[in-house]
């Protein structure tokens, strides 16, 4: 991607609520934050900038997938320390001007940097993404559908239908990093579920997003020792961990989670034992299978409706 560029905004989720419980607590998150970004801006292009405040940023960018690589080096930074954000990209430059160039008798006493109409459009496209992660302007993330994945968010409860969004996926050098980096995420999402239905549901989007990065066409299952070879953390925690799926049937949405899942089972030709792990989830459980008929077909194609349909009726 060339041209003029792109512009993000990214600000740390539930800062409010870190706030609500501790001053502490609040001015960890920024230091945090301000740490990751001095940390993976060697990431980035050297024409490109960074303005950050408090819990957020404006970054102005020229490649997608240059900034894909900060983005992965900003998750693998907050993650660890169960800090997840939110980012709305949007087509064009950011255009700062630094406020100081705009005044005469006071510039020594002024700082700061206004922004064009950019600023808004990414600050806009993140207002409106209730989930975490990235969210890309449609017309960029068609450009740039192999550097990203399918995902989905509810932007409220009242709302029955999700809204579909292209994300960067995830990644992970070893086995090790993903399966901490999965333990700490989910302690996070109950304790900040079980504060708040309405900051809760922002956990359901990077579950998806994750199950759409990740690849099982390897994956092999022992009902014997119940254990994936090699390891994957993810159907460990989706097919095997009870507690975790009492737990997430609180979340609302949380099927979709589900219809990607079997979706991309399908799609890497897994074993059969593994499909039938999820098939069993369908069979057994009522709100499950009440929703198959309303999947969305971003996430689950009619033709994976009814043949989940098929296998949960047998």
């Amino acid at each position: 991607m060339s041209g003029a560029g792109c512009t993000a905004f990214i600000d740390l989720l539930a800062t409010k609520q870190s706030l609500d419980i501790g001053r502490d607590n609040y001015i960890s998150a920024i230091r945090l934050l301000r740490q990751a970004l001095q940390s993976n801006i060697k990431h980035l292009d050297s024409r490109d900038r960074v303005y950050a405040f408090s819990d957020c940023a404006f970054i102005e960018f020229k490649d997608l997938d240059i900034f894909y690589q900060f983005i992965q080096g900003m998750r693998a930074s907050l993650f660890p320390q169960r800090l997840y954000f939110r980012c709305g990209i949007a087509d064009g430059a950011l255009e700062p001007e630094d406020i100081r160039e705009k005044v005469d008798r006071y510039k020594t006493r002024i700082n700061g940097f206004v922004f064009g109409d950019k600023a808004v459009d990414a600050f806009l496209l993140h207002e409106k993404f209730k989930g975490i992660g990235c969210i890309i302007d449609e017309k960029v993330a068609k450009k740039n559908e192999e550097l990203t994945v399918p995902s989905a968010y509810y932007p409220a409860e009242s709302r029955k239908t999700p809204v579909a969004y292209r994300d960067f996926p995830l990644s992970f050098d070893r086995v090790e990093d993903e399966r901490e980096i999965l333990n700490r995420f989910v302690r996070e999402f109950k304790k900040q579920n079980t504060r708040s239905k309405r900051i809760g549901r922002y956990y359901l989007s990077l579950l998806i997003t994750w199950v759409n990065s990740s690849s099982f066409s390897e994956t092999k299952y022992d009902a014997k020792s119940r254990s994936f070879d090699p390891a994957s953390p993810l159907l460990e925690l989706l097919l095997l961990d009870r507690s975790f799926e009492d737990y997430l049937a609180e979340l609302y949405g949380h099927e979709l989670i589900y219809f990607s899942l079997f979706s991309r089972l399908h799609e890497e030709e897994v074993p059969q034992n593994i499909q039938a792990l999820l098939i069993t989830k369908f069979r057994k459980k009522l709100a499950l299978r009440r929703k198959v008929g309303e999947a969305p077909r971003f996430l689950l194609a009619d033709k994976l409706k009814n043949e989940i349909l098929d296998q949960i009726t047998l």
